[in-house]
């Protein structure tokens, strides 16, 4: 019998946008590429992109989020995944809500919430 992994792809990354120009909603975007030059700088409103998710996988990671919203503790200052920055949430946090908020089964909730508050700033 095959296991679940066993049916996942092995290709590159995809990744995917909300664009209304597009019939499905959705628009695919590049992956990372050592080809071109590096961007170090990124105006996300003059790009037009209105949302960055990034995953970190099962280990927290905020080295690369250079605004002043963490504790000494390395932890991002918030309340419920909401920062004081605009639009800067977190999801997946320990006890971010509650007990369960770090795991999967959980974790809807406070993604739920998120949603929520993201779309009222619209």
């Amino acid at each position: 019998m095959a296991n679940a992994r066993d049916s996942l792809p092995t290709s590159e990354p995809t990744c995917a946008s909300r664009t209304p120009s597009s019939p499905s909603g959705y628009a695919g975007c590049a992956t990372p590429s050592s080809s071109g030059p590096a961007v170090t700088e990124l105006d996300l409103a003059a790009e037009g992109i209105s949302t960055v998710l990034w995953t970190s996988g099962y280990r927290l990671a905020f080295d690369w989020i250079e605004l002043p919203i963490f504790e000494d503790s390395g932890m991002p200052v918030h309340e419920r995944g909401v920062t004081n920055v605009p639009g800067l949430t977190f999801l997946g946090l320990p006890w971010q809500r509650g007990m369960g908020s770090a795991n999967l089964v959980a974790v809807v909730q406070d993604a739920e919430y998120l949603v929520e508050h993201l779309a009222a700033r619209r």
